[in-house]
C-alpha cells in the first residue's frame, strides 16, 4: 500500500482551491492538474508500507498529536518548483507556521524512532495544484487569478492511501488523528 500523511481540507476549501486550479489551467499551456478531491497539504511522504508499517505509522501519528492544539493556516500566493520547462504549480500557506513546523518536526522525530527515514530536504509546505504545468510567465498568471486569503483550520492529520481506481489517481484517508 502506498501512503503519506497529510492535512485534509473541507469541501468549501477544496472548491476554493479547485477554482484557483481551473483558472491556472486556463492560463497555462498544459499540465497534469490535481483532481479536486485529491487536494491536500503533505506532511510526510512514506511510500510503500505493509500492515506492520501502517500500524507503526498510526502509533506515531497518535503520539505526535498528543500535545498539539488545533491551529490556523492561511492561503498565500501561487508559486512553482521548476523542472526544466515544466513546473509544479502550488499554493503557498502562511499563518501559524510555527505550529505547522512543530507538527512536521515531531512527526519526523517520532517516525524516525520507529525506523522511517527522515526527509533530507527542508520542509516546504504547499498545496500542489498541478504537475508538469507549462507556464510561460508565472507573474502574469498571478496577476490574472483572483486570489483571496482563506483560513485553513488544522484540527487533524490523516494517513492517506494513494491508489489507482479506473485509471485515476485517488487519495483516500484510511486513518485520522485529531489535534487537541
Amino acid at each position: 500500500m502506498r501512503v503519506f500523511i497529510a492535512i485534509e481540507f473541507n469541501g468549501e476549501l477544496k472548491e476554493f482551491f479547485n477554482e484557483i486550479k481551473l483558472q491556472a489551467k486556463d492560463l497555462s499551456a498544459g499540465g497534469n492538474f490535481t483532481h479536486k478531491d485529491n487536494i491536500h497539504l503533505t506532511l510526510k511522504f512514506i511510500g510503500e508500507a505493509d500492515e506492520k508499517s501502517i500500524t507503526a505509522i498510526k502509533e506515531a501519528m497518535k503520539e505526535t498529536v498528543e500535545m498539539i492544539k488545533s491551529f490556523t493556516l492561511l492561503t498565500k500566493e501561487l508559486g512553482t518548483f521548476s523542472r526544466k520547462s515544466k513546473h509544479i504549480l502550488w499554493l503557498g500557506v502562511g499563518g501559524e507556521m510555527d505550529k505547522l513546523k512543530t507538527v512536521y518536526n515531531e512527526l519526523e522525530d517520532v517516525l524516525d524512532r520507529r525506523g522511517f527515514n527522515k526527509e533530507e530536504r527542508p520542509y516546504s509546505p504547499h498545496i500542489t495544484l498541478g504537475r508538469q504545468v507549462i507556464i510561460e510567465d508565472l507573474d502574469s498568471i498571478k496577476d490574472k487569478i483572483r486570489m483571496e486569503e482563506r483560513e485553513i483550520m488544522v484540527d487533524s492529520i490523516s494517513l492517506m492511501e494513494s491508489k489507482r481506481e479506473k485509471g485515476a489517481l485517488v487519495y483516500k484517508a484510511i486513518y485520522r488523528c485529531s489535534l487537541q
